[in-house]
């Protein structure tokens, strides 16, 4: 699902707290690799590192 921050509660560390919280949930449950797609670089700030690079296209008639 998508997640985001209200602009009136960014730079508060609160998307890292929820991230993290997510991912030590699923490392509870046995999860060892997560994939997330997005083009925001707060994802390598975290930790996470760049597995494959892809192009979306779209055309409209």
């Amino acid at each position: 699902e998508p997640l985001g921050t209200d602009s009136k509660h960014r730079r508060k560390g609160l998307s890292k707290a929820l991230i993290n919280e997510g991912i030590n949930r699923l490392i509870e449950k046995g999860i060892k690799k997560l994939y997330v797609g997005s083009d925001q670089d707060f994802y390598k700030a975290i930790g996470f590192k760049e597995d494959a690079a892809f192009n979306v296209y779209r055309i409209e008639k």
